[in-house]
């Protein structure tokens, strides 16, 4: 090859690769993104006793759903709760029974039994179903979800009840009466490619 052919050929060459790159990094521009981040989540609960009513929020949550796999992954840091009664009841919380210490994070990992369109307004209703990790326990869960597409806003919600017993929370019998053997929980946030 004589150097004009292969000047040529480098041009080509380096074409097809600036082509191919600003292809790829365009792709979420063009609505093909096939992750959606969790936003703006937040997690709340609720602990209602016969004698004292528990609730507080956690918006220390990162997560995504991978489209193509159909694969969902939340990750939460426990020692985001907040909204106690009491300081001493949040202190409780974080020390005895999810012994952040021992146990910083709990985790949802799921694969999406229902699909939704995140480019098509409606709202979808969706079960996810995988492995839910509290306080170092697994234990295999289908949640219902329901997301909402409307315009550019792709919104979610969930609720669905824990069992403290399924992730080996133990209630001291002194307080018995004052935290429930089932937890409330209710999720909601954005998605945001």
């Amino acid at each position: 090859m004589d150097s004009g052919t292969e000047h040529l050929a480098s041009r080509i060459v380096l074409s097809r690769w600036c082509w191919l790159m600003l292809s790829l990094v365009s792709l979420p521009l063009w609505g093909v993104s096939q992750q959606l981040l969790l936003k703006e989540t937040n997690i709340e609960f609720i602990s209602e006793a016969p004698l004292e009513l528990i609730k507080a929020n956690n918006k220390s949550v990162t997560g995504v759903i991978d489209l193509q796999k159909q694969q969902l992954l939340i990750y939460v840091k426990n020692d985001g709760f907040k909204g106690f009664n009491s300081p001493l009841q949040q202190e409780h919380f974080f020390e005895n029974y999810l012994e952040i210490h021992k146990y910083p994070k709990s985790t949802f990992s799921a694969k999406l039994i229902d699909s939704f369109d995140p480019e098509k307004n409606g709202i979808y209703h969706v079960r996810a179903k995988g492995i839910l990790d509290i306080h170092g326990r697994k234990k295999e869960r289908i949640i219902k979800v329901q997301i909402e597409v409307k315009g550019d806003v792709i919104s979610y919600q969930s609720q669905f009840s824990l069992l403290l017993e399924d992730h080996d929370i133990a209630i001291p019998r002194i307080v018995y009466q004052k935290i429930a053997e089932e937890i409330q929980v209710k999720v909601t946030g954005v998605l945001k490619p």
